[in-house]
């Protein structure tokens, strides 16, 4: 049986580990709460839809070393290759540039797919919830905020899609005076290998159908992630191929 001097102790040292804890909560929460500001509230507020993808009537299979997909033939026309970067572009100011293919597992083993996928279904919570929230929990959903509030191409939707050989996410970018910008992150269904693709066009709508195109023909043909030096001459070939067939 505890003597009232121990008694007095415990109580004592449960009411300090409290205050930590209290102190400790209360500033997480100031620093969440200032970190979300207006603009990416209204960013993270977005919540994704579930979307499937559509083939353009008239469609032309575009064709480079480590993959394949679709879009109208009138969209796009010359392929330029910068380093392992490739460019498309077309009538107008349509381009459509695909980044280098990757390979990262740094948050998820799928090649992040599941990373950013919960990244775009995450919400900002309210004070009240982030202060009651368990280190773990706290840890866990802070980096999904960063990661949905740092992309800017998420402003006007989300949308995630899947194809018989591949899945992802298109984000759908604000609009400005000049161009729409639109992001495809795909990911291969078998290889956790991924490509970023963005879509620049002064026309929403054509932008849009250039993102269905690709999210509903995209398949990855290498089976694989190549070394660097490969990738440059995959990248590089490809651009020559299509400037040969065109």
């Amino acid at each position: 049986m505890l003597t009232r001097k121990k008694s007095l102790v415990l109580i004592a040292a449960l009411l300090s580990a409290a205050s930590v804890l209290f102190v400790s909560r209360l500033h997480r929460t100031v620093v969440y709460s200032e970190m979300i500001s207006r603009q990416i509230a209204e960013r993270l507020a977005i919540r994704p839809v579930v979307a499937q993808p559509s083939i353009p009537d008239q469609s032309q299979a575009i064709v480079t070393r480590y993959a394949t997909f679709s879009v109208s033939p009138t969209v796009l026309r010359k392929m330029d290759a910068h380093d392992t970067w490739l460019k498309l572009s077309g009538d107008g100011e349509c381009s459509v540039l695909l980044t280098e293919i990757h390979f990262e597992s740094q948050f998820t083993s799928d090649g992040n797919y599941t990373f950013y996928r919960d990244a775009a279904l995450t919400v900002p919570v309210s004070r009240w919830e982030c202060f009651c929230m368990s280190d773990q929990e706290f840890k866990s959903h802070v980096p999904h905020v960063v990661a949905k509030a740092a992309n800017g191409f998420a402003d006007r939707g989300i949308t995630f899609f899947e194809n018989q050989h591949s899945k992802g996410i298109v984000y759908h970018g604000s609009d400005s005076p000049t161009s729409i910008q639109t992001e495809i992150a795909i990911w291969d269904k078998v290889h956790p290998i991924a490509q970023t693709i963005a879509i620049s066009h002064s026309d929403a709508k054509l932008c849009e159908q250039v993102a269905d195109s690709i999210a509903a023909t995209w398949q990855f043909t290498i089976t694989e992630l190549p070394d660097r030096d490969t990738l440059v001459k995959l990248a590089n070939d490809s651009a020559s191929d299509f400037t040969k067939d065109h």
